[in-house]
């Protein structure tokens, strides 16, 4: 019998805060409570129509466990709309789905036309506060960075908690803030 994969269209509410302290950060999360979900090395490989300028996502997420290599591996497909963004705040909807086969869907999106826009390789460590996400992320070539998910009024709960204001929080884009990003981003340990 073949499982059921889960699939979920939902409204993306987020918001990032640039150049922080992972051990501060830890500090905090750990006084507070928030309770650490994982600790994953993410490979995510985008998308785009071939000479089209679009301000969807289409990703592919391949993660590994950092801390316990018996686990296995899971892939996601990522779709995800045009960001609104206001006071720091982003917002879109975002279809998300589990999949067995990341090459398989790759070659399926070169077959329709689709080209690879950029790989992004990131280590993330996911905690649960106050009914958030808080995620610490480390990719190769930016400053650790904090991604604060769930509604709005959670998000500027947890954001005070941890010590942070609205002003805080990343006004523009990462790759608008980050131009490397528009490339490949890979940690050089992690080629496979």
């Amino acid at each position: 019998m073949k499982k059921e994969r889960k699939q979920t269209l939902t409204k993306e509410i987020e918001v990032k805060i640039i150049n922080i302290s992972e051990k501060e950060i830890l500090t905090r999360l750990n006084k507070l409570g928030a309770k650490k979900v994982k600790d994953v090395f993410q490979r995510n490989q985008y998308f785009k129509i071939d000479g089209q300028k679009s301000k969807r996502t289409i990703r592919i997420r391949e993660e590994k466990d950092n801390e316990d290599s018996t686990k296995n591996n899971k892939s996601f497909l990522t779709i995800k709309t045009k960001m609104s963004k206001i006071e720091g705040i982003s917002s879109r909807d975002e279809f998300e789905r589990e999949i067995d086969n990341p090459k398989q869907m790759r070659e399926i999106f070169l077959a329709m036309g689709l080209v690879k826009k950029r790989c992004y390789e990131m280590k993330r460590k996911y905690f649960r506060l106050d009914e958030c996400s808080v995620e610490i992320v480390h990719a190769a070539t930016v400053p650790t960075y904090l991604e604060i998910e769930g509604d709005k009024e959670k998000i500027l709960l947890v954001a005070r908690k941890l010590g942070f204001t609205k002003n805080d929080f990343l006004q523009e884009s990462m790759i608008a803030t980050y131009p490397q990003l528009k490339g490949d981003v890979r940690f050089e340990n992690e080629k496979n």
